[in-house]
């Protein structure tokens, strides 16, 4: 009897002695999702600062996080990527596909390019060494002629909206004009207008398709798509030469924070000479971008399979393949260099015959001040061609080589 009457008594002394337990496994758990909350907080605030270049902040944030949570191992790793770049300073961000330098700015409503060139043109006309082209305005070309060029080129994009993770818009335009010295039959202008949607982020701030680079929110979503429709026109010393209306789908998969594969579909109408031939083109690309410990020094290989229907020349089936590498130098030097190599099989009504062109392209950029640039580009092409010409003319001697340098100044806002 006496033992029954005591055991209530234990068990609230039980009871009693069990609350602090329980209080501190609750007080640990709430401090520890505390500590993650923070720790999240300041790693989201560090990868933008990042992305801001501002490599001393994220820093700092990245170890407020570790310090909140010792084991976020993404934290860790950015970090250490954020203390690289301190020792090695800012450097220029470069857009795949020889796109063009740009600042990066958090979902900017507008920017702009304003860019200048002069130089030198070993072969404009893309003529054989030895062959004689005749009835051109400025007399007979014998060969391959060189002449001095200038080039202008203004850019201009809207972006009406952003999504975090959803949609967003922008509205890009774009002019180019070469003047040459002498074969000034051969200036050559260009116009084009764009519209890009875009779904998803980058780390970066951008996504590049067939059409160029539009602006996106910083980020890192697994998948992106880009959607692009636009126009491109072409003269030459006036008249037209081409225009092409243009639509394409972009598929970008981040399969880890150092690759990305990059699927590109394009569909073109081409007008030549001003209706004197409308043809179709279509064709799909792929390629893989290896980010070298920075996201702005990159490997980027690609391959593309692009097919024309009613051409100038018939139908021409085109496979290349590319190999790009992007390197900041340091804060104000960027380095970026191209290599391609593309076959085209070409199908007259009377003939078929293949043509196979080699391009190599370099660019150095040095960052004088904030916004402003001094660039220098350099380029050598080959193309070699099966064709046995049928009559001793420019036209059926298609092998030739060409040679281009200039020195230019860029100014983006």
């Amino acid at each position: 009897m006496r033992r029954k009457r005591f055991r209530p008594i234990l068990l609230l002394l039980a009871a009693a002695l069990m609350v602090p337990v329980f209080a501190a496994a609750a007080a640990a758990a709430a401090t520890t999702e505390r500590s993650t909350a923070v720790a999240e907080v300041a790693f989201t605030y560090g990868v933008r600062a990042y992305n801001h270049g501002d490599f001393a902040e994220a820093a700092r944030l990245f170890r407020e996080a570790l310090e909140a949570d010792p084991g976020y191992t993404d934290a860790r790793a950015w970090l250490d990527l954020a203390e690289r770049r301190q020792r090695e300073g800012a450097a220029a961000v470069t857009a795949p596909g020889f796109a063009g330098l740009l600042p990066l700015r958090d979902q900017p409503p507008f920017d702009l390019r304003l860019g200048a060139a002069y130089g030198t043109d070993s072969n404009p006309a893309e003529l054989p060494d030895n062959v004689i082209a005749s009835g051109v305005p400025n007399g007979n070309l014998r060969g391959e002629v060189d002449d001095k060029v200038a080039d202008l080129d203004l850019r201009a994009g809207v972006y009406p909206f952003y999504g975090k993770s959803g949609w967003s818009l922008g509205l890009t335009g774009q002019a180019k004009d070469a003047r040459f010295s002498d074969l000034d039959f051969l200036d050559e202008r260009q116009w084009s207008a764009a519209a890009h949607l875009a779904w998803g982020s980058d780390p970066l701030g951008y996504l590049t398709g067939p059409l160029g680079y539009t602006r996106v929110p910083f980020g890192a979503t697994r998948v992106s798509f880009l959607l692009q429709a636009g126009r491109t026109d072409t003269r030459l010393n006036g008249d037209p030469l081409v225009t092409a209306d243009e639509a394409a789908l972009t598929m970008v998969l981040r399969e880890t924070a150092a690759t990305v594969t990059q699927i590109e579909l394009d569909g073109q109408r081409r007008d030549y000479l001003d209706g004197l031939a409308k043809a179709d083109y279509r064709s799909v690309g792929l390629s893989q971008l290896f980010f070298l410990g920075q996201r702005n020094r990159y490997l980027r290989l690609g391959a593309l399979h692009g097919e024309e229907t009613d051409g100038l020349e018939g139908d021409t089936t085109s496979d290349g393949g590319t190999a790009e590498l992007a390197l900041p130098l340091s804060d104000r030097w960027t380095l970026q260099l191209a290599a391609s190599r593309t076959r085209d099989k070409i199908d007259r009504p009377t003939k078929s015959f293949a043509d196979t062109t080699s391009r190599v392209a370099g660019t150095l950029t040095w960052q004088v001040c904030r916004h402003f640039y001094v660039t220098g580009r350099g380029s050598w092409a080959k193309r070699d061609s099966d064709l046995v010409p049928a009559s001793f003319t420019a036209l059926d001697f298609r092998d030739y080589q060409r040679t281009t340098a200039s020195l230019g100044l860029t100014w983006l806002w």
